[in-house]
C-alpha cells in the first residue's frame, strides 16, 4: 500500500493547543508517525503513513490538506499568547492565519475543529474538546465564523481600530473630528487581512458644514490598488457611502478617508465602519474597472 503524508495547517489558539493532544493521540493509535514541523529539515520515515502538523506560514508538501482552527476569539488569543503579542498585533496575525486558512479550504482542505467531532479518512475520529466558547458579535473578525466567510458575512471596525494623522500617526480618537486646518488624512486602517473576494466597506458618517462645502476623498483596498471615492458636501446632515473592491489573494485591508482642501471649519464624525464579504458583480454589467458600479453615495438625512 502507498503511504501518504497528510499535512495539517494549524491556526494557532489556545483551545486548539489543548485539543491537539487528542488528535496525536489518534494519529499514533492509528498506526501513523506524527511529527510537528517549525520549519527544520525532517526526513520522512520510509514507508510510514505520515501526519504533519504545521506551525509555520510555509506549507510543507503532502498528499492532502487539513485545517485546525477553532473559533476567532480563540485564534486571536492564541496568536497573542503563541507569539507574545499585544491583543491589537494578535488580531492581525490571526486575521493572516484566518485568511490563508480560509483560501484552503475553498481549494478543498478538510477542516478539524476542537469544539465538534471530526473525522479523518485513515486515522478515525478525534473527539471534540469539552467547554465550547461562545463565539463573541462584536468581534472585529466576525466574518471568519465560517471558513471561508460567507458571502454577506460582516463585522463592524471601531474607532479604536483605525489610525489618524500623519506626523506623527496616532490612534484614532473616539467622537467628531474637527476639520479646521490642512488637507489631511483624517482615518486610516484597520489593516486586518481578508481572503480572496470581492468585499465591500459601508461607513456612516454624521458631517456638520458651516461656512464651505467639504471635499473628502474615500479610498478602500490593499496597498496602492484602491477604489476612490470624491466626496463634495454642501450640507449638514447623515451620509452613507460603500465601496467595493476584489481581494485577488490575501491582503491587508485599508480604508481612508481624507480632507482634500483646508477649511477654516467643520466636523465630522464616524458613526459606523462595516465591512462584508459580497457577490462579485454580474460580468455584464462590469467595464474596464468596477467601481461605476458598487461605489454608491447617499445622504441618509438632512
Amino acid at each position: 500500500m502507498t503511504s501518504r503524508v497528510v499535512v495539517a495547517v494549524i491556526v494557532p489558539g489556545l483551545q486548539v493547543q489543548a485539543w491537539i493532544a487528542g488528535l496525536r493521540s489518534a494519529v499514533e493509535a492509528a498506526g501513523w508517525v506524527y511529527h510537528e514541523d517549525w520549519g527544520e529539515a525532517w526526513i520522512r520515515p520510509a514507508e510510514s503513513n505520515c501526519f504533519v502538523v504545521s506551525w509555520t506560514d510555509v506549507l510543507p508538501q503532502g498528499d492532502a490538506v487539513v485545517v485546525v482552527v477553532g473559533g476567532v476569539d480563540d485564534a486571536v488569543a492564541g496568536c497573542a499568547a503563541f507569539y507574545q503579542l499585544s491583543e491589537a498585533d494578535g488580531r492581525r496575525l490571526a486575521s493572516a492565519r484566518l485568511a490563508g486558512a480560509s483560501d484552503l479550504i475553498a481549494g478543498g482542505a478538510l477542516v478539524l475543529r476542537p469544539d465538534r467531532l471530526n473525522y479523518i479518512p485513515g486515522i478515525g475520529d478525534i473527539p471534540e474538546l469539552q467547554g465550547k466558547v461562545a463565539p463573541s458579535p462584536n468581534s472585529p473578525l466576525a466574518f471568519y465564523e465560517t471558513l471561508p466567510p460567507s458571502i454577506g458575512a460582516s463585522a463592524s471596525w471601531t474607532a479604536d481600530l483605525m489610525w489618524e494623522g500623519q506626523d506623527p500617526i496616532r490612534p484614532a480618537a473616539e467622537g467628531a473630528i474637527d476639520l479646521t486646518g490642512r488637507a489631511r488624512l483624517l482615518r486610516f486602517g484597520p489593516f486586518l487581512t481578508l481572503p480572496q473576494g470581492f468585499w465591500q466597506v459601508d461607513v456612516d458618517l454624521t458631517i456638520e458644514v458651516e461656512t464651505t462645502r467639504l471635499l473628502l476623498t474615500a479610498d478602500w483596498g490593499v496597498g496602492l490598488d484602491l477604489e476612490t471615492l470624491d466626496l463634495s458636501i454642501e450640507q449638514s446632515g447623515r451620509y452613507q457611502l460603500s465601496l467595493v473592491r476584489e481581494w485577488r489573494s490575501p491582503g491587508l485591508a485599508q480604508f481612508r478617508l481624507a480632507l482634500k482642501r483646508a477649511v477654516f471649519s467643520g466636523r465630522l464624525n464616524v458613526e459606523q465602519i462595516v465591512c462584508r464579504r459580497v457577490v462579485s458583480p454580474d460580468c455584464a454589467s462590469m467595464a474596464s474597472e468596477i467601481r461605476s458600479s458598487t461605489l454608491s453615495i447617499g445622504e441618509m438625512s438632512a
